[in-house]
């Protein structure tokens, strides 16, 4: 009798528990404003929590250059909130060019539209030293919203291919993952309850010429919300396993 009291109580406990099993898809606010750019929208609540930024420029077309590219330019981005505070925020940041190093292509600049907001350094990357304002057209391809560039070399609109963020040819850099940690401060003071970024544009340097173009911003898709169904399910179905071997056989 107190067995089965027992597992009756662990299964409601494990229907209950998994109604509050984490779901990475809850972080962040996402869309897409008038001009078809598409922003994130943070606050405290979401420190801890990570979303992606996928780079990519297909074969043959343009994106920001007066010619077509011959090859699909590539990159990903993970952004984790790591600190929202009354005066700033704090993402750190992991870049890998995914380009096939079949073609010679690296990534030199991120630009970031960040209202109100100067950029500085928590931590440098490898690669990316260097981080500072793209307004004011700094930043190439027509982004003149941009007020955040992080960027290798000397200048947000590109320097010297070696530089950039390689992707396995022979004739870039031989580093094609970097992380580094970035601040957004206000500039008045504050920043209020909530902060939204946009564009993320990239600036990739290659043999063919060079090309701007902006992202498809998402949440991260780690932990998945799939598997902590699995895993809530396993649970419930262990536990129904219990109650029917404790129940009274037919006669």
């Amino acid at each position: 009798m107190k067995s089965s009291y027992l597992l009756k109580t662990l299964l409601a406990g494990a229907i209950l528990g998994t109604s509050y099993l984490p779901n990475a898809y809850a972080a962040f606010s996402f869309g897409t404003n008038s001009s078809e750019i598409q922003y994130v929208t943070m606050n405290a609540s979401d420190v801890g929590q990570s979303f992606t930024a996928n780079w990519l420029c297909s074969a043959n077309t343009t994106c920001g250059n007066s010619g077509t590219t011959p090859n699909t330019l590539s990159a990903t981005g993970k952004f984790t909130l790591d600190s929202y505070t009354s005066t700033g925020l704090t993402l750190s940041a992991t870049i890998k060019n995914t380009t096939s190093s079949s073609f010679q292509a690296a990534l030199m600049s991120i630009g970031i539209s960040a209202p109100a907001l100067t950029p500085s350094w928590g931590t440098a990357g490898s690669v990316f030293t260097r981080i500072g304002s793209g307004g004011g057209g700094n930043f190439p391809g027509g982004f003149k919203n941009i007020n955040s560039c992080i960027y290798s070399g000397s200048k947000c609109s590109g320097t010297n291919i070696k530089n950039g963020l390689g992707d396995g040819n022979a004739n870039t850099n031989p580093l094609s993952t970097d992380s580094f940690k970035f601040i957004l401060a206000s500039n008045s003071g504050t920043i209020g309850s909530s902060v939204t970024l946009s564009d993320f544009a990239v600036k990739f340097q290659t043999s063919a010429g060079s090309y701007e173009f902006g992202d498809g911003l998402g949440p991260s898709p780690t932990p998945e919300p799939a598997s902590f169904w699995l895993l809530g399910s396993a649970l419930l179905f262990m536990i129904g396993i219990h109650l029917r071997k404790g129940m009274p056989k037919k006669a």
